[in-house]
């Protein structure tokens, strides 16, 4: 039986892979990131209000349940922002930024 690569051996694979592999590899690494910090923030607080509100919306707007595709672009995103919360932009700042290109 074949011993496991470790990290050194597959980040030498890809090395060897052409471009357009490589890519496809980092795109698939990167889904099944952001598939799992989804998993893991599913039943965070911030995560169950925002999909509470956002199914309120879609109903209350558009009288229709929020399609699967938002819901895992929502969910995707939290779990990014609870990841990194270094990179998310206050709601404060984006009205005040808003308010000042409105000149208002």
């Amino acid at each position: 039986m074949a011993s496991p690569m470790n990290y050194s051996d597959i980040l030498a694979a890809a090395a060897r892979l052409g471009r357009e592999d490589r890519i496809r590899l980092v795109s698939a690494l990167s889904a099944d990131i952001s598939e799992s910090l989804t998993e893991e923030f599913t039943d965070e607080p911030e995560l169950v209000a925002a999909r509470e509100r956002v199914d309120k919306l879609m109903k209350e707007r558009y009288g229709k349940e929020t399609p699967d595709e938002l819901r895992a672009e929502l969910e995707r995103r939290v779990a990014h922002y609870q990841a990194n919360p270094e990179t998310g932009v206050s709601w404060e700042d984006v009205r005040d930024r808003l308010l000042r290109r409105s000149g208002v």
